[in-house]
């Protein structure tokens, strides 16, 4: 969290660029640290960042978009006393996965995004500075990502995250080859290499329908011997009041070792 009296104002940017995985526009969200009050009255400050900043990529839910984190959160505000990068972006209601060959979104977020996010924006591409988040549908998303690409993200949080699409969507048989996109026949498949994967934070809702299924995957992945911090939180449902308080939680939560731990960039 950020020092006392160090207040960090966020910079809010929409792009809207023509993807060349998807062969359309897409909007991606980035809220973006920039000076203290204090930092404005230094001489010869400049905009460019003392060190670039950790990230956040942060997915939304099924029927959302690439705003309705910022709208039904106070996210910026959580993000500036994080002193934290985030990358909100719109990816319909296909599970971040590639569907037939032609909405890409795997490819997406794995290879387009941080091309064109630290291409354009002062964040860091390090490993350890870069988190992947998401609700609902969003939390399969980060699930996802996280077990397949461990050696892209430090760490992964999923709110009340759905196991698996086929009930939303008929075509999904249909993506990442022949694989159906269900996280327990993924945690099958990595399950030998656990130990490799990103920390990780998983929370739901008691009153939540899909608590039984994050339960269950919970013991499953802690079974195994991963790193995952659980937690069932009673009275809550699939709600944004739930939503709200869990993005706090892991922003506080998430292992930081970049320059702007604590709030104060760390001047070298």
């Amino acid at each position: 969290m950020q020092t006392k009296g160090m207040v960090r104002k966020m910079a809010q940017l929409t792009c809207n660029f023509l993807s060349y995985s998807l062969r359309r526009a897409v909007s991606v969200s980035v809220i973006l640290p920039t000076p203290t009050p204090s930092e404005v009255f230094e001489q010869n400050r400049l905009h460019r960042p003392a060190d670039k900043y950790p990230v956040l990529y942060l997915l939304h839910g099924h029927g959302n978009d690439h705003t309705t984190w910022m709208r039904y959160t106070s996210l910026e505000r959580y993000a500036e006393e994080s002193n934290l990068a985030v990358v909100t972006f719109a990816t319909e209601n296909k599970f971040y996965v590639n569907h037939n060959n032609q909405d890409l979104f795997y490819d997406f977020i794995e290879k387009e995004l941080p091309d064109f996010v630290l291409g354009l924006f002062p964040i860091s591409p390090r490993r350890e500075d870069t988190y992947i988040a998401g609700l609902s549908m969003g939390g399969f998303g980060a699930l996802y990502h996280a077990l397949n690409n461990p050696a892209r993200f430090r760490a992964f949080g999923a709110f009340s995250a759905g196991m698996r699409h086929t009930g939303f969507l008929p075509e999904a048989d249909a993506v990442i080859g022949e694989e159906r996109p269900d996280l327990f026949l993924l945690l099958d498949r990595v399950a030998g290499d656990i130990a490799d994967m990103p920390a990780g934070y998983m929370s739901c809702g008691t009153e939540d329908g899909l608590f039984a299924l994050n339960d269950e995957f919970q013991k499953k992945y802690i079974g195994l011997g991963g790193q995952l911090e659980w937690r069932a939180v009673a009275d809550y449902a699939h709600e944004w009041r739930f939503w709200d308080r869990e993005i706090q939680e892991f922003l506080a939560w998430i292992p930081r070792t970049d320059a702007y731990v604590g709030g104060r960039v760390r001047r070298v």
